[in-house]
Protein backbone atom coordinates (compact mmCIF):
# COMPACT_ATOMS: atom_id res chain seq x y z
CA UNK A 1 0.00 0.00 0.00
CA UNK A 2 0.92 3.46 -0.56
CA UNK A 3 2.65 5.24 2.44
CA UNK A 4 2.35 8.62 3.42
CA UNK A 5 3.91 11.40 1.66
CA UNK A 6 6.36 13.33 4.18
CA UNK A 7 6.07 16.09 6.05
CA UNK A 8 8.46 16.92 8.15
CA UNK A 9 10.87 18.97 6.00
CA UNK A 10 12.51 19.78 9.16
CA UNK A 11 13.88 16.13 10.42
CA UNK A 12 14.73 15.62 6.73
CA UNK A 13 17.17 18.08 7.11
CA UNK A 14 20.66 18.26 6.26
CA UNK A 15 23.01 22.23 5.02
CA UNK A 16 21.33 22.78 1.97
CA UNK A 17 24.24 23.21 -0.61
CA UNK A 18 24.51 24.42 -3.85
CA UNK A 19 23.51 21.55 -6.00
CA UNK A 20 26.39 22.11 -8.87
CA UNK A 21 29.10 22.62 -5.44
CA UNK A 22 27.82 19.33 -3.20
CA UNK A 23 31.11 18.08 -2.46
CA UNK A 24 29.22 14.85 -0.38
CA UNK A 25 27.65 13.79 -3.54
CA UNK A 26 28.33 9.60 -4.24
CA UNK A 27 29.50 8.89 -7.56
CA UNK A 28 26.68 8.09 -10.30
CA UNK A 29 27.03 5.46 -12.94
CA UNK A 30 29.62 6.03 -15.89
CA UNK A 31 27.38 7.39 -18.58
CA UNK A 32 24.35 8.48 -16.39
CA UNK A 33 23.48 12.23 -16.14
CA UNK A 34 21.02 13.49 -13.70
CA UNK A 35 19.28 16.97 -14.29
CA UNK A 36 16.49 18.32 -12.30
CA UNK A 37 13.66 20.50 -14.23
CA UNK A 38 13.53 23.99 -11.79
CA UNK A 39 11.98 26.83 -12.00
CA UNK A 40 14.40 29.79 -11.31
CA UNK A 41 11.85 31.90 -9.32
CA UNK A 42 10.75 29.27 -6.69
CA UNK A 43 13.47 29.98 -4.72
CA UNK A 44 11.78 28.14 -1.66
CA UNK A 45 11.58 25.01 -3.90
CA UNK A 46 15.16 24.82 -4.38
CA UNK A 47 15.92 24.85 -0.91
CA UNK A 48 13.94 21.97 -0.27
CA UNK A 49 15.23 20.15 -3.68
CA UNK A 50 18.90 21.03 -2.85
CA UNK A 51 18.22 19.07 0.83
CA UNK A 52 17.07 16.04 -0.71
CA UNK A 53 19.82 15.64 -3.49
CA UNK A 54 22.70 16.54 -0.29
CA UNK A 55 20.76 14.06 1.84
CA UNK A 56 20.72 11.14 -0.71
CA UNK A 57 24.31 12.16 -2.31
CA UNK A 58 22.47 13.20 -5.48
CA UNK A 59 24.77 16.10 -7.87
CA UNK A 60 22.91 16.82 -10.54
CA UNK A 61 22.64 19.29 -13.10
CA UNK A 62 20.12 22.23 -12.42
CA UNK A 63 17.98 23.00 -15.84
CA UNK A 64 16.51 26.18 -16.01
CA UNK A 65 12.66 25.21 -16.35
CA UNK A 66 10.33 27.16 -18.80
CA UNK A 67 8.57 29.89 -17.28
CA UNK A 68 5.10 30.23 -18.81
CA UNK A 69 4.29 33.49 -16.95
CA UNK A 70 7.39 35.24 -18.76
CA UNK A 71 7.18 37.23 -21.32
CA UNK A 72 9.89 36.33 -23.42
CA UNK A 73 8.88 32.34 -23.60
CA UNK A 74 5.29 33.92 -25.32
CA UNK A 75 6.88 32.89 -29.02
CA UNK A 76 7.53 29.09 -27.80
CA UNK A 77 3.82 28.25 -25.96
CA UNK A 78 2.37 29.58 -28.82
CA UNK A 79 4.18 27.98 -31.02
CA UNK A 80 2.33 24.66 -29.12
CA UNK A 81 -0.87 23.75 -30.30
CA UNK A 82 -3.64 25.09 -27.44
CA UNK A 83 -5.75 21.92 -28.11
CA UNK A 84 -4.73 17.53 -28.20
CA UNK A 85 -6.41 14.29 -27.99
CA UNK A 86 -6.11 14.74 -23.78
CA UNK A 87 -8.06 18.17 -23.69
CA UNK A 88 -6.45 21.65 -23.73
CA UNK A 89 -2.78 22.70 -23.35
CA UNK A 90 -2.70 25.44 -21.16
CA UNK A 91 0.44 27.52 -21.01
CA UNK A 92 1.76 25.56 -17.96
CA UNK A 93 1.67 22.16 -19.45
CA UNK A 94 3.54 23.72 -22.50
CA UNK A 95 6.11 25.39 -20.20
CA UNK A 96 6.64 22.10 -18.44
CA UNK A 97 6.73 19.97 -22.48
CA UNK A 98 9.53 22.82 -23.16
CA UNK A 99 11.16 22.33 -20.10
CA UNK A 100 11.23 18.63 -20.17
CA UNK A 101 12.32 18.74 -24.24
CA UNK A 102 15.04 21.19 -22.99
CA UNK A 103 16.55 19.14 -20.15
CA UNK A 104 16.80 16.01 -22.89
CA UNK A 105 18.51 18.20 -25.40
CA UNK A 106 20.90 19.26 -22.80
CA UNK A 107 21.48 15.68 -21.87
CA UNK A 108 22.07 14.83 -26.04
CA UNK A 109 24.74 17.40 -25.63
CA UNK A 110 26.57 15.67 -23.11
CA UNK A 111 28.43 12.05 -23.34
CA UNK A 112 26.03 10.14 -21.62
CA UNK A 113 24.22 7.34 -22.36
CA UNK A 114 20.75 7.69 -19.75
CA UNK A 115 19.56 10.63 -17.65
CA UNK A 116 17.61 10.93 -14.88
CA UNK A 117 15.46 13.42 -15.30
CA UNK A 118 13.44 14.74 -11.61
CA UNK A 119 11.49 17.98 -11.63
CA UNK A 120 11.66 20.25 -8.25
CA UNK A 121 8.74 18.87 -5.94
CA UNK A 122 9.53 15.84 -5.27
CA UNK A 123 11.03 13.48 -2.52
CA UNK A 124 13.66 11.12 -2.90
CA UNK A 125 14.12 7.79 -1.45
CA UNK A 126 17.14 7.43 1.49
CA UNK A 127 18.21 4.46 -0.85
CA UNK A 128 17.81 6.04 -4.43
CA UNK A 129 21.46 5.85 -5.00
CA UNK A 130 21.70 1.92 -5.38
CA UNK A 131 19.46 3.01 -8.60
CA UNK A 132 22.33 5.16 -9.54
CA UNK A 133 25.94 3.83 -8.53
CA UNK A 134 25.35 1.77 -11.14
CA UNK A 135 23.16 0.60 -14.56
CA UNK A 136 23.45 -2.84 -14.56
CA UNK A 137 20.12 -3.62 -13.27
CA UNK A 138 18.69 -1.76 -16.38
CA UNK A 139 16.81 -4.02 -18.70
CA UNK A 140 18.62 -4.80 -22.25
CA UNK A 141 15.07 -4.10 -23.75
CA UNK A 142 13.89 -0.37 -21.90
CA UNK A 143 13.53 2.71 -23.40
CA UNK A 144 12.25 4.57 -20.03
CA UNK A 145 12.08 3.52 -16.29
CA UNK A 146 9.47 5.78 -14.53
CA UNK A 147 10.92 5.72 -11.03
CA UNK A 148 8.19 8.07 -9.92
CA UNK A 149 5.03 6.92 -8.06
CA UNK A 150 1.72 9.92 -9.32
CA UNK A 151 -0.31 10.42 -5.77
CA UNK A 152 -3.55 8.63 -6.78
CA UNK A 153 -5.05 5.62 -4.71
CA UNK A 154 -7.44 5.07 -6.87
CA UNK A 155 -4.71 4.61 -9.70
CA UNK A 156 -4.06 0.77 -11.14
CA UNK A 157 -1.35 0.28 -13.35
CA UNK A 158 -0.97 -2.63 -15.97
CA UNK A 159 2.26 -4.20 -14.88
CA UNK A 160 4.38 -7.80 -16.25
CA UNK A 161 4.07 -10.16 -13.86
CA UNK A 162 7.06 -11.15 -15.57
CA UNK A 163 9.71 -9.25 -12.52
CA UNK A 164 13.07 -8.07 -12.11
CA UNK A 165 14.34 -7.08 -8.70
CA UNK A 166 16.78 -4.83 -7.67
CA UNK A 167 17.95 -3.81 -4.10
CA UNK A 168 14.72 -4.69 -3.02
CA UNK A 169 12.51 -3.26 -5.34
CA UNK A 170 10.69 -4.47 -8.27
CA UNK A 171 11.07 -3.23 -11.87
CA UNK A 172 8.07 -4.84 -13.89
CA UNK A 173 7.32 -3.77 -18.00
CA UNK A 174 4.33 -0.73 -18.15
CA UNK A 175 1.18 -1.38 -20.06
CA UNK A 176 -1.02 1.35 -19.13
CA UNK A 177 -0.66 4.97 -18.22
CA UNK A 178 0.87 6.70 -15.40
CA UNK A 179 0.48 10.40 -14.94
CA UNK A 180 3.84 12.36 -13.73
CA UNK A 181 6.98 13.07 -14.60
CA UNK A 182 8.78 13.50 -11.99
CA UNK A 183 11.29 11.15 -11.75
CA UNK A 184 11.74 9.07 -14.91
CA UNK A 185 15.32 7.45 -16.24
CA UNK A 186 15.57 7.58 -20.27
CA UNK A 187 18.13 6.30 -22.97
CA UNK A 188 20.04 8.65 -25.35
CA UNK A 189 18.29 6.29 -27.85
CA UNK A 190 14.77 7.05 -26.29
CA UNK A 191 15.45 10.72 -25.99
CA UNK A 192 16.40 11.62 -29.61
CA UNK A 193 13.07 9.88 -30.51
CA UNK A 194 11.32 12.40 -28.01
CA UNK A 195 12.94 15.73 -28.80
CA UNK A 196 12.24 14.88 -32.70
CA UNK A 197 8.96 14.51 -32.07
CA UNK A 198 6.74 17.09 -34.06
CA UNK A 199 3.40 16.58 -32.91
CA UNK A 200 3.58 18.15 -29.53
CA UNK A 201 -0.31 18.67 -28.10
CA UNK A 202 -0.01 16.51 -25.24
CA UNK A 203 1.36 17.30 -21.57
CA UNK A 204 4.47 15.77 -21.32
CA UNK A 205 3.23 12.84 -18.72
CA UNK A 206 0.27 12.22 -21.12
CA UNK A 207 3.40 11.96 -24.39
CA UNK A 208 5.69 9.36 -22.24
CA UNK A 209 3.28 7.45 -20.17
CA UNK A 210 0.09 7.69 -21.72
CA UNK A 211 -0.91 4.97 -24.30
CA UNK A 212 -4.59 5.66 -24.57
CA UNK A 213 -3.75 9.02 -26.78
CA UNK A 214 0.07 9.40 -27.15
CA UNK A 215 1.87 6.86 -30.72
CA UNK A 216 5.24 8.07 -28.82
CA UNK A 217 3.87 6.48 -25.32
CA UNK A 218 2.79 3.02 -27.38
CA UNK A 219 6.23 2.69 -29.34
CA UNK A 220 8.34 3.38 -25.91
CA UNK A 221 8.94 -0.24 -23.96
CA UNK A 222 8.65 1.47 -20.19
CA UNK A 223 9.57 -0.05 -16.74
CA UNK A 224 7.99 0.94 -13.82
CA UNK A 225 10.34 0.43 -10.34
CA UNK A 226 7.71 -0.35 -7.25
CA UNK A 227 8.07 0.39 -4.62
CA UNK A 228 8.74 4.35 -6.44
CA UNK A 229 12.03 6.13 -5.48
CA UNK A 230 10.15 9.23 -6.34
CA UNK A 231 6.98 11.11 -5.09
CA UNK A 232 5.57 14.53 -5.75
CA UNK A 233 4.61 16.95 -2.88
CA UNK A 234 8.10 18.79 -1.29
CA UNK A 235 6.86 22.10 -1.60
CA UNK A 236 7.07 24.84 0.56
CA UNK A 237 3.98 25.41 2.98
CA UNK A 238 1.26 27.05 1.31
CA UNK A 239 0.09 30.41 1.90
CA UNK A 240 -3.63 30.72 2.84
CA UNK A 241 -5.73 32.34 0.51
CA UNK A 242 -9.43 31.69 -0.17
CA UNK A 243 -10.08 28.26 -2.62
CA UNK A 244 -11.17 28.73 -5.46
CA UNK A 245 -13.86 26.33 -7.01
CA UNK A 246 -12.18 24.44 -10.08
CA UNK A 247 -15.03 24.83 -13.09
CA UNK A 248 -16.85 21.72 -13.94
CA UNK A 249 -15.16 19.90 -16.96
CA UNK A 250 -16.77 19.86 -20.31
CA UNK A 251 -18.81 17.64 -21.55
CA UNK A 252 -16.80 17.40 -24.59
CA UNK A 253 -13.90 16.90 -22.65
CA UNK A 254 -15.35 13.68 -20.63
CA UNK A 255 -16.11 12.63 -23.65
CA UNK A 256 -13.20 12.76 -25.53
CA UNK A 257 -11.17 11.30 -22.79
CA UNK A 258 -13.67 8.69 -22.25
CA UNK A 259 -13.60 7.26 -25.90
CA UNK A 260 -9.50 7.60 -25.26
CA UNK A 261 -10.06 5.14 -22.29
CA UNK A 262 -11.45 2.93 -24.88
CA UNK A 263 -7.79 1.82 -25.66
CA UNK A 264 -7.70 -0.02 -23.02
CA UNK A 265 -9.24 -2.80 -23.90
CA UNK A 266 -6.56 -3.91 -26.04
CA UNK A 267 -5.17 -4.51 -22.62
CA UNK A 268 -7.52 -7.16 -21.86
CA UNK A 269 -5.43 -9.89 -23.71
CA UNK A 270 -2.40 -9.51 -21.10
CA UNK A 271 -5.15 -9.51 -17.90
CA UNK A 272 -7.17 -12.77 -19.56
CA UNK A 273 -3.83 -14.54 -20.08
CA UNK A 274 -2.68 -13.48 -16.58
CA UNK A 275 0.42 -12.12 -18.06
CA UNK A 276 0.13 -8.75 -16.74
CA UNK A 277 -1.87 -7.47 -13.44
CA UNK A 278 -3.51 -4.23 -12.21
CA UNK A 279 -1.00 -2.84 -9.31
CA UNK A 280 -1.22 -0.08 -6.80
CA UNK A 281 2.22 1.52 -6.82
CA UNK A 282 3.41 2.51 -3.34
CA UNK A 283 6.00 4.33 -2.55
CA UNK A 284 8.91 3.77 0.09
CA UNK A 285 11.71 5.74 1.20
CA UNK A 286 13.43 2.80 1.94
CA UNK A 287 13.18 -1.22 1.56
CA UNK A 288 15.38 -3.67 2.59
CA UNK A 289 17.89 -5.20 1.06
CA UNK A 290 16.95 -9.47 0.63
Amino acid sequence: EPQPVPTDHGKRKMMAKDLLTDQTALPTAAGLDVRVIHLERAAARRTLMAVECDRVGLCPSVWAAVDASDPTTADRLASLPDQGPWGPMHAHAKGCLLSHLDALQGFLASGASHVLILEDDVFLADDLSRWTVSLDWWPPDADVVKIERWRDDRLLVLLDRDTRHHAGRRLQRMHSRHAGTGGYMITRAAATRLVAQTRRDLPVDHLLFNPLVSPFARDLLSYQVSPALVVQGNEPAPVHTTAVAKPPRPLTLILRRGLAELRAVAALPLLLSRRATLTRIGWQSRVPLA
